[in-house]
């Protein structure tokens, strides 16, 4: 592109490209744009990457000039590779979590049903199906560089399988985080009607991340006895019972049972997740009665 004249204007650049043209960057959502002459070459602001059209945008631009694609400054995708096991839901006798609510059909296709972006401060996710029948609900996964929770960096929403293992929209991939370098954080696993938890140390995370197993002992989570006992002392998971997100399970999460009774659906009264709320539910609370959560 040329300059013949004008000034005192902006516009805006879009690139298209075809996916062979650009095998050598591993992560195309991460493409940037350099802009400038044959001799020169400097990055400007990505405003879009439209992976399914092929096009990288950038706007705000005062000067005509030659562009070209890059992988400069790409942070590759972190994965988290986290399995832990939820109280509710947990069947001893196949040492699994039972997916009865998405048997019934009644999983939300929305994380925002589950986790109200203006309260949690993420960005919610939608799919338009539930991607296999392991999916048992959604979680929230959150990172910290540090134990407080102003140190929080970044929020998304998952799926939680039968076996544990959290996994990203597919239902099969490890959940990625973009933008996000290489290194150590705490991972905090979040459920809508079960207390928080928060790995006892920073996790070593990077693109291959090793899996980091909540489920094999309560040394495992951040604090003082932070998870149930669910199996003999050699499996353990996060506490039922929370149905208000106030971080400690009392006696009004056991009256609040009572406000849907022999109700079927999506609720935060349904402890054990299985679409009805009847008496079972009153069980996870008298059980937990106020147990916190260990997360600062």
């Amino acid at each position: 592109i040329t300059q013949t004249g004008g000034t005192n204007f902006t516009y805006n650049a879009i690139l298209y490209y075809t996916p062979a043209t650009i095998n050598t960057i591993p992560y195309e959502s991460g493409i940037g744009v350099m802009k400038g002459d044959a001799s020169t070459w400097n990055p400007v602001a990505v405003s879009g990457v439209d992976t399914i059209a092929h096009t990288a945008s950038a706007g705000g631009l005062s000067s005509l000039s030659l562009f070209a694609l890059t992988d400069r400054g790409i942070v590759p995708p972190l994965a988290v590779n986290a399995k832990v096991f939820l109280q509710g839901p947990y069947s001893t006798g196949t040492s699994a979590m039972l997916a009865t609510l998405n048997a019934a059909a009644k999983l939300p296709l929305t994380s925002e049903t589950a986790y109200p972006a203006a309260t949690f401060g993420y960005t919610a996710r939608t799919v338009t199906s539930i991607p296999n029948t392991s999916i048992v609900d959604w979680v929230l996964v959150e990172l910290r560089t540090g134990t407080a929770p102003g140190t929080k960096i970044a929020t998304q929403a998952a799926f939680l399988k039968t076996d544990g293992t959290i996994v990203d929209l597919d239902g099969t991939s490890l959940l990625n985080f973009n933008g996000i370098a290489v290194g150590s954080y705490y991972l905090i696993i979040r459920h809508r009607n079960h207390l928080s938890i928060m790995s006892a140390a920073p996790v070593p995370l990077s693109g291959a991340s090793t899996l980091y197993d909540f489920s094999t002992a309560q040394t495992q989570a951040y604090g003082v006895s932070p998870m149930r006992n669910l199996s003999g002392g050699t499996v353990f998971g996060m506490y039922a019972g929370n149905n208000d997100g106030d971080a400690i399970i009392q006696t009004h999460d056991y009256v609040a049972v009572a406000l849907d009774l022999f109700t079927s659906g999506y609720f935060l009264y349904d402890h054990d997740m299985n679409g009805l709320i009847d008496v079972d539910d009153y069980n996870p609370v008298g059980l937990n009665l106020f147990i916190s959560s260990q997360v600062p």
